[in-house]
């Protein structure tokens, strides 16, 4: 259990998590634009009185590139935080780290909250965008003291194309080849004590079996992913690319949030995974929505943000 808990106790922790999920309402067409703007506008004032914003932070430089992330803590806490990093989707080849979150909703039960960019396909393939969420792993680890952040209890947390890059990080822990050589905190660990999953793909020969049935779009995200690889050069980069490839002992615990609609990844991709960490002695949950497809307001539901928040709890 976290030692914040002391200071916050748990009914007030859902109640903020509930609280947050007024927000949602304004993905809910059924009601009135007035009373979706009032619940909108009482959340983010609620976040903004009670943290501290800190935007477009460097992490590393990669030549002139600048890498960044935005980082808000908690106000009033005098221990240090348990931190969540966010890390955005859009099919390795799109999205912002300033794009919403429902990681923001931890801000209010006493979480840290980092959201971070990393290099995008169409600038870098495989691997460096793992190797940059690494190197902010490292700097928020190594500037922790600063920002009264907790290193030992940092949770990865991404949706699809981030949900493959946070369980990563929870499976490759000391991967040389993974952990790359982005920023100056090289010594420092990259290591996530617990990862959250929203329908990121978790086995990637399974995954690229259906790949002729993906939209252009995303096939041509995966041509980016691999860059100019050769035939030979890909069946590496997908192992290396898999979570599963890399299920060892001692891996931070997973929880896994997948709709059984999806259509970019479907459920059948994931199913191993849970029973491979199993077999390993992982910590693992799996919750599946149904009818829920690639996103959408079922991943915001403040019942399932209170799971998370307790998966968490345990593996602290």
């Amino acid at each position: 259990m976290h030692r914040f808990v002391a200071a916050v106790s748990p009914v007030i922790v859902r109640a903020a998590l509930i609280a947050f999920a007024v927000l949602v309402l304004v993905l809910t067409p059924n009601h009135a634009h007035a009373q979706k703007q009032s619940g909108k506008q009482k959340a983010i004032q609620a976040i903004r009185e009670n943290s501290d914003l800190h935007r477009d932070l460097t992490y590393a430089s990669i030549g002139r590139r600048e890498l960044k992330l935005n980082l808000a803590v908690p106000k009033n806490v005098t221990s240090p935080t348990p931190l969540v990093i966010w890390i955005h989707g859009g099919a390795w080849a799109h999205g912002s780290k300033d794009a919403p979150t429902p990681a923001a909703a931890f801000l209010l039960a006493g979480y840290a909250v980092a959201s971070v960019e990393y290099r995008l396909t169409g600038e870098a393939p495989f691997p460096a965008q793992i190797h940059d969420c690494k190197a902010a792993v490292r700097w928020l680890r190594a500037n922790a003291g600063r920002y009264n952040l907790d290193p030992d209890r940092f949770a990865a947390w991404g949706a699809s194309a981030g949900g493959h890059l946070a369980t990563l990080l929870g499976t490759t822990s000391g991967h040389r080849e993974l952990d790359g050589n982005v920023g100056d905190n090289t010594g420092v660990s990259s290591e996530v004590q617990v990862v959250c999953n929203y329908f990121g793909p978790l086995d990637f020969p399974a995954m690229l079996d259906t790949a002729s049935d993906l939209p252009d779009r995303l096939k041509q995200a995966i041509e980016q992913f691999y860059g100019g690889a050769t035939p030979e050069e890909r069946r590496a980069l997908t192992e290396l690319a898999s979570p599963l490839s890399h299920v060892s002992d001692g891996d931070a615990p997973v929880i896994i949030i997948h709709g059984d609609k999806d259509p970019i990844v479907p459920l059948s991709v994931n199913r191993g995974f849970p029973r491979t960490l199993r077999q390993h002695g992982v910590p693992v949950e799996m919750i599946v929505l149904p009818g829920a497809a690639h996103g959408g307001k079922e991943f915001w539901n403040p019942k399932l943000l209170r799971q998370i928040a307790a998966f968490f709890d345990k593996a602290w």
